[in-house]
């Protein structure tokens, strides 16, 4: 039996003189297995060469660029069949398979060079949801576009793959199978997808793409991404004084809600309008924080006509507060969390996001580093400006990790739902709640199962995703909903994410746990089969204890579990 080291990496091929296909990579694919924190080496065929060898030695292959069957010599695709056959994995997202030798189409079972169609797709269609790459999925659930996009049509195939995926009028857009001891996945749409001009990233399609990955690598295999932590946050917080909870039975009378959200595992973090908190439910407050069952930040002063009349950061004119003044506000701040006799929470969410520069060091100084809107200090809501950067991983502002510009003392984490594609919801679509309440008049009744659908896909979104699940709403809309109603939205949000590994945690906890993350990264992996050891090197730094994913086949499935690494510095 061989005792070689296996390297727990992914061999990525691309060519780098194909200019238009190649300057899009960073977009498609690097930015995403960098978040996906799985270990690559990249071969550029304009530069590099390969051997059998050096594919043997890695756990997956992965094609990312179209066009690239006009790059390989017959030599290369015959050593990546090679490969797959000895159990190497491969992903190949190029769509012009036509152009690659029978070898490799033999693995799919495509066997002639003859009736490939190149076709527009607007959409795709989940048809089997019994594959671990599709499994937390609904069957026939679709996937809209911003525009459409390249696809092949297939008029045969000749093996026995498992089509997980479609367009409308049947012709296949996913196939998965195994090939000798490899498995390998193709995808018949255009990698084109994961711009976002066409979908984009962490938006609705990320479990397939690295899914795919993870069930094809050779295992074990690893990677450095977010566990899949839950939470919750509920903005605009006045307790039993909200305008909205007067009635007998309301969910918000005395922070009831909070016990839902506890009772099925949430840990929320909760925005206060802090000068309309009762001494009553100042000690309601004090319970929950005691008990680690939420935690609380200063939102605004208060805010009856919801025009951020009373800020506590910034003036909502764009004019930034005196020194004088922000000593008033946060020690206004201080004597109230004192009071109730809790600590302010590291996550900073002021009202409409509006943080003024001159109050940076006195939320450094308090240690509120965690900045959940994507906005730029010293903008007004707004101000374009306040928009202007490309947060990482995505460029998307609804899914982020990133230090904010210029103040890199201060980190931003947001996940709150990118809504993308036909359906009934409008904007505002980061609040779960939007549109199935009386609140504003947005619906003329309380619709629970409306409710719960729109969190259970805000939480699969996230984890889908592998940023964390996220149910965020106003607690103006909450009042609107009985306790009973609001333990009914979570009892089915419950059972409409069955499928899915959630670990509870706070807001703090993620975002702290995200910062982590983003500062270190695996340098290389490798596994000793006669051992059974995984040896891994990391490089960065971090102040709390980490988790690895490793995978290992089971079945025709996957499954895994979390190592703990402890914390470090440099390597």
């Amino acid at each position: 039996m061989s005792t070689r080291r296996q390297k727990i990496s992914l061999a990525v091929i691309v060519d780098s003189s194909q200019k238009n296909t190649y300057s899009i990579l960073r977009e498609t694919t690097f930015s995403a297995l960098e978040h996906f924190g799985m270990p690559y080496q990249i071969i550029n065929l304009n530069k590099d060469s390969f051997s059998i060898d050096d594919l043997l030695s890695c756990c997956g292959i992965i094609i990312p660029q179209e066009h690239l069957g006009d790059s390989f010599s017959l030599k290369n695709v015959e050593d990546i069949t090679k490969a797959v056959e000895e159990g190497v994995g491969l992903v190949n997202f190029d769509i012009f398979i036509k152009r690659y030798p029978s070898s490799l189409r033999n693995i799919f079972g495509l066997s002639t060079s003859e009736g490939y169609q190149v076709n527009l797709i607007n959409s795709l269609k989940i048809i089997n949801n019994k594959h671990y790459i599709t499994y937390t999925r609904e069957m026939n659930d679709i996937i809209y576009f911003k525009r459409p996009i390249e696809a092949i049509k297939i008029s045969q195939i000749k093996r026995d793959v498992d089509i997980l995926m479609q367009y409308e009028n049947n012709y296949p857009l996913l196939l998965a199978t195994s090939f000798r001891k490899g498995r390998a996945i193709q995808f018949l749409f255009s990698p084109k997808v994961w711009l976002k001009k066409f979908l984009g990233h962490a938006c609705g399609l990320d479990d397939i793409f690295w899914k795919s990955i993870v069930w094809s690598t050779k295992k074990p295999f690893t990677m450095k991404a977010m566990p899949p932590f839950v939470t919750a946050k509920i903005d605009d917080v006045s307790g039993s004084n909200s305008l909205f909870g007067k009635k007998e039975n309301s969910a918000n009378l005395h922070f009831r809600y909070l016990d839902s959200l506890n009772k099925y595992g949430y840990l929320p973090n909760i925005a206060l309008f802090i000068d309309d908190i009762s001494d009553e439910d100042g000690k309601i407050i004090k319970l929950k924080y005691d008990n680690k069952l939420a935690d609380f930040s200063p939102h605004a002063f208060a805010d009856p006509k919801n025009i951020n009349e009373k800020p506590i950061y910034m003036k909502h004119d764009g004019s930034e507060f005196s020194e004088e003044e922000l000593k008033r506000n946060i020690a206004k701040v201080d004597a109230k969390f004192s009071k109730w006799g809790i600590k302010l929470s590291k996550v900073l969410t002021a009202h409409f996001g509006e943080i003024g520069v001159n109050a940076l060091p006195f939320l450094k100084e308090r240690r509120q580093v965690f900045s959940i809107p994507i906005m730029r200090f010293g903008k007004h809501y707004n101000d374009p400006k306040a928009w202007d950067w490309d947060p990482k991983p995505y460029s998307n502002p609804a899914y982020t990790f990133d230090f904010i510009p210029d103040y890199p003392d201060f980190f931003c984490v947001v996940c709150t739902y990118d809504q993308v594609g036909i359906d009934d919801y409008t904007t505002p679509h980061f609040d779960f709640l939007f549109s199935c309440t009386p609140f504003w008049n947005e619906n003329p009744y309380v619709d629970v199962e409306k409710a719960a659908k729109r969190g259970a896909e805000h939480i699969k979104r996230g984890l889908d995703s592998l940023f964390f699940g996220c149910l965020l709403t106003h607690e103006q809309r909450i009042a609107t909903l009985s306790i009973e109603e609001w333990d009914k939205v979570f009892s089915r949000i419950d059972e409409l994410t069955s499928k899915y590994d959630k670990i509870f945690r706070s807001y703090e906890y993620i975002a702290q746990y995200a910062k982590n993350k983003v500062k270190s990264h695996i340098k290389e992996a490798s596994y000793n089969s006669s051992s059974k050891e995984i040896k891994c090197t990391l490089n960065g730094e971090t102040d709390m204890p980490l988790q690895l994913y490793i995978f290992r086949d089971k079945d025709k499935g996957v499954e895994y579990k979390l190592e703990t690494i402890p914390a470090f510095t440099g390597s």
